[in-house]
């Protein structure tokens, strides 16, 4: 039976590549390398499928139509254009940082809510453990802008690994 694992991620962020580093090292999953023992090799072969799941929030254009009037229609598209670049720039920055980790994994992206747009991929996905990141909001912060590994931890469906990166010291 293929365990499915989503490490979701923010973008191609020092957060995100930590997350990354510390699922590759503390998960058990990376490719096998040339010079494994055989015991070494079937534990990097089996049968697990791991996806980073990079969520996007789109820009949100304004209700009540007046920046049409001020900047026009084609300003938005290119806004809207631009960030699509970002997202395909960020994926592929993400697919190189899981191959220099030996992290086996396809990268795949979803515009919107992060904590709708994970709990709906997981779910559909038949996902057994995700892995994201906490950015480690508290207090009134966490509550006017609400914490996606919390909201994750409640609805996701299957078990959560919440990874706090240790603090840099300076």
């Amino acid at each position: 039976m293929t365990r499915k694992i989503v490490i979701a991620v923010d973008g191609n962020t020092p957060q995100a590549v930590k997350l990354l580093e510390w699922a590759a090292e503390n998960l058990n999953i990376r490719s096998p390398k040339k010079g494994d023992t055989t015991d070494e090799v079937a534990s990097a072969e089996a049968d697990v499928h791991v996806t980073i799941l990079y969520v996007t929030i789109p820009p949100k254009l304004p209700d009540w139509g007046f920046h049409t009037l001020f900047t026009g229609d084609q300003v938005w598209e290119d806004i809207l254009v631009e960030n699509q670049k970002r997202a395909e720039a960020a994926k592929d920055a993400l697919r190189d940082h899981a191959a220099r980790l030996e992290l086996p994994a396809g990268v795949e992206s979803r515009p919107g809510d992060p904590r709708e747009v994970i709990s709906s991929f997981v779910k559909s996905s038949g996902t057994e453990l995700l892995v994201v990141g906490s950015r480690g909001l508290s207090g009134a912060t966490a509550m006017l802008m609400g914490s996606v590994s919390s909201y994750l931890v409640a609805n996701a469906g299957c078990s959560v690994v919440v990874y706090r990166a240790p603090k840099e010291t300076a």
